[in-house]
């Protein structure tokens, strides 16, 4: 997700800027909406000097700023200050607000490990791909302090080498699950490194989990495959690209030069 999100209300001549989503923040609403969607991205830092200036003076709301300030000078905690905020905007409806207090309570409780996998696995979800491959070596670097159990182990390792499949690193992404396999004991992350292979052989080469893997599983996998070629032709991004085909010269090269752009910028946004 990048850009701003543009809602009805004042908005600032200056936005608060989230660098990781690379987000601009103009209006009270956006941050009501970023703080409810994004709460993994909020550190215990969250309410710093620059907040207290985007409510306060980008958005006139003064009295907000200055009951923000006291709430977190007296000891009140990250998530009673968030719903405080959330609450005096009036941004989120009742079942909203229930949801949010959930989320913050499973957010005191939760192991730092787990917290930071979350995020992580909500910035694939985002496809900022590289970013949360550096995330899940993080926790792993540490797994001892984490105190990591085997299965949660094998979960970081599964979730990092889908996101190296989605980088188009069919190998990092083959050897990871690979790795991940015998933490987790299930044969879905078979079939995930034996689609690696079929897409990319050279680069997965022959993992030796495979080999337990049966002729007739394995040609079951296959048949998978075919009906997903056979899905990918019926869609309407494939059938585009057939109709350009038979576009002149001119349309044909155009078609293809914005297609590419997109493939572009979308490759570097996950890269990011």
């Amino acid at each position: 997700m990048g850009g701003s999100l543009i809602l009805s209300s004042k908005r600032a001549q200056a936005p608060y800027y989230v660098d990781e989503l690379g987000l601009s923040i103009y209006t009270i609403e956006e941050l009501c909406y970023y703080i409810y969607n994004y709460l993994e991205f909020l550190d215990d830092d969250f309410i710093n000097e620059e907040l207290l200036n985007f409510i306060g003076k980008g958005m006139g709301l003064k009295e907000l700023a200055d009951k923000t300030l006291r709430w977190a000078k007296s000891g009140s905690d990250f998530g009673q200050i968030v719903l405080m905020i959330e609450q005096d905007v009036h941004y989120l409806n009742g079942q909203e607000l229930g949801d949010l207090k959930a989320r913050l309570d499973w957010r005191r409780s939760a192991k730092p490990a787990d917290r930071l996998k979350k995020k992580a696995d909500t910035l694939v979800a985002l496809k900022k791909y590289r970013q949360a491959i550096v995330i899940y070596d993080a926790i792993l670097e540490k797994e001892r302090q984490m105190a990591l159990s085997i299965k949660s182990k094998g979960r970081l390792l599964h979730n990092k080498g889908m996101a190296y499949a989605k980088l188009f690193m069919f190998g990092e992404a083959a050897r990871s699950l690979e790795v991940a396999f015998p933490m987790l004991d299930s044969v879905e992350v078979l079939k995930e490194i034996f689609f690696l292979q079929y897409i990319d052989r050279q680069a997965v080469g022959e993992p030796e989990c495979l080999s337990r893997v049966s002729e007739e599983v394995k040609a079951e996998w296959t048949r998978e495959i075919t009906d997903y070629s056979l899905e990918a032709e019926n869609s309407p991004e494939y059938k585009s690209v057939l109709d350009a085909n038979n576009q002149d010269t001119y349309k044909r090269q155009e078609f293809f030069y914005q297609l590419l752009r997109r493939w572009k910028n979308e490759y570097r946004d996950m890269v990011k």
